[in-house]
């Protein structure tokens, strides 16, 4: 084989280790090694899962982590092309389903630093989508990558509803729509997601090392429950410069 491919083998999991995760730690050491150089294309999804023995929702979280690392583009009727051999210093998002936004909490990790009862002035009541005077559960924090780089600074403001879930936050490894949904049977049916610019504060900067005042990408996300009621918004400032966010859009 001119390319070779690696070796047929199990997507076993192994200490623990999700089988996407693993699978896409395969394709990494192959495409940095040159097994797959910049330019060519991945075997496809097919392929790759008969090779792994694994499914076809592995193969795709395995293909996602790598897009979110830089390493391939994929498109439509064209497949996974290698792009780089080497992590771009960026976190990619790309979302497209309530399923996407609970993996994108389990790859990265959310660190809770404050947790406090606020009643937010008009203009963030206004970011809020709600009332001015409306009293919420604010728990501020910093949200990394598994090896520690720092993604965006986030403020989730919660539905006083959910007000005993307080004494846990700091202790949440998850998402917290989810931990909400499981303590009190509340699921999420909707997220709305707004995406804008917005000029950093000093304790926003300071976190993103950058300037206060200068250009952040702010993430507003609305969580709902099935009566339209807000679980809870979360408010992520990320550094402009290491921000992109990828979407497909399919036609009817």
């Amino acid at each position: 084989m001119s390319m070779k491919d690696p070796p047929r083998k199990s997507a076993a999991k192994s200490s623990g280790t999700p089988l996407y995760r693993k699978l896409a730690d395969d394709l990494r050491r192959a495409i940095a090694a040159g097994t797959y150089p910049v330019g060519s294309l991945l075997p496809t999804e097919q392929e790759l899962c008969d090779r792994f023995a694994t499914s076809r929702y592995t193969v795709r979280e395995a293909l996602r982590l790598l897009t979110q690392d830089g390493l391939v583009d994929r498109r439509q009727g064209r497949g996974t092309e290698v792009t780089s051999d080497q992590p771009r210093p960026m976190y990619a998002q790309s979302l497209s389903s309530l399923s996407q936004l609970y993996a994108y909490a389990e790859d990265t990790v959310l660190k809770i630093e404050r947790v406090m009862t606020v009643v937010p002035d008009e203009a963030m009541a206004l970011q809020l989508g709600r009332a001015p005077g409306r009293q919420w559960l604010l728990a501020e924090g910093v949200r990394r990558t598994q090896d520690r780089k720092t993604i965006c600074v986030a403020q989730i403001f919660i539905n006083t509803d959910f007000a005993e879930l307080a004494a846990d936050l700091k202790s949440i490894t998850g998402a917290i729509h989810a931990a909400i949904s499981d303590r009190f049977g509340v699921e999420t049916q909707q997220v709305q997601q707004r995406i804008s610019l917005d000029r950093a504060d000093g304790t926003v900067a300071a976190q993103l090392d950058m300037q206060p005042g200068d250009w952040s990408v702010l993430v507003r996300r609305r969580y709902l429950a099935e009566d339209d009621r807000p679980i809870l918004i979360s408010l992520n400032w990320h550094k402009a410069e290491d921000f992109t966010y990828s979407q497909i859009i399919r036609k009817d």
